[in-house]
């Protein structure tokens, strides 16, 4: 994946996170995306694991799916000198 697109992917998971009540002229607009990416690029993050649709009757963005992240101690290699 390139940096570009992963950061975009990134912003949008960002301003959906922390602005809900923005519509999707707004994000585009922040994003300086067209609709069109924005729903390609919602399309892609569905497939990694975060989901979201906007919602009139909640005037804002629903996370449906949200990513995830285990992490447990032992999984991280040790280094020794």
């Amino acid at each position: 994946m390139h940096s570009r697109r992963l950061a975009r992917l990134m912003g949008i998971i960002c301003e959906i996170k922390a602005h809900p009540r923005r519509n999707v002229d707004q994000m585009c607009r922040r994003l300086g995306i067209s609709r069109r990416q924005f729903y390609k690029d919602r399309e892609s993050l569905a497939g990694m694991g975060f989901a979201f649709h906007y919602s009139r009757r909640q005037a804002g963005f629903v996370l449906d799916k949200e990513l995830t992240f285990g992490v447990s101690g032992s999984a991280w290699p040790t280094c020794s000198p």
